[in-house]
């Protein structure tokens, strides 16, 4: 009887844990003051990173097209409602905006399984490590940068959003390229 109530929490534990906020305690050694290290008007910090597809993109390349850049895990319970929602927003506005969503800590086989699951068809940057998220805050997922055709961040979503306000920013991002 004692196993079995332990096997019964720990199997509500482990189904709970796409519900559970993905705001997260860092490693000491990479905490700042702030958690944010991108703001609105900041430009985007330069990165590289190669898409599921096999493309090596750079952060300084994207000059001429507005971004929006979104930061996930597919265990986040956040991410996992957001990102059908950025699916859409890709579906509409994609020919005109750049997408990419970056996953924080996460493998490929993880994520490819996750965006089949759940027809995705966004682009993807597997991250196995957080090198690149920590370019940008310290904590929080989900994460959504949209810039200019300048790099020049002009809005930022984190954890959740006003749908409105997501749909608009994308539109006045999609609005720079006619």
């Amino acid at each position: 009887m004692k196993g079995t109530k332990f096997q019964f929490i720990f199997l509500l534990f482990i189904l709970s844990l796409p519900l559970i906020s993905c705001k997260t305690t860092e490693n000491k050694t990479t905490m700042t003051t702030s958690t944010e290290s991108v703001n609105i008007g900041d430009k985007l910090p330069l990165f590289t990173i190669n898409t599921s597809k096999g493309i090596s993109l750079s952060s300084d390349k994207f000059v001429g097209r507005p971004t929006v850049l979104v930061f996930f895990h597919t265990m986040c319970g956040d991410c996992q409602r957001e990102l059908p929602i950025v699916q859409d927003l890709y579906d509409k506005y994609g020919e005109k905006v750049r997408f990419i969503c970056i996953s924080r800590g996460q493998v490929d086989e993880d994520v490819a399984a996750y965006w089949e699951k759940h027809n995705l068809t966004l682009p993807y940057s597997p991250q196995i490590d957080r090198e690149i998220f920590l370019l940008f805050a310290t904590t929080t997922i989900p994460r959504i940068y949209i810039t200019d055709t300048q790099n020049i961040v002009k809005d930022i979503f984190i954890e959740t959003f006003e749908l409105d306000r997501l749909r608009n920013a994308v539109e006045n991002a999609a609005m720079q390229c006619k």
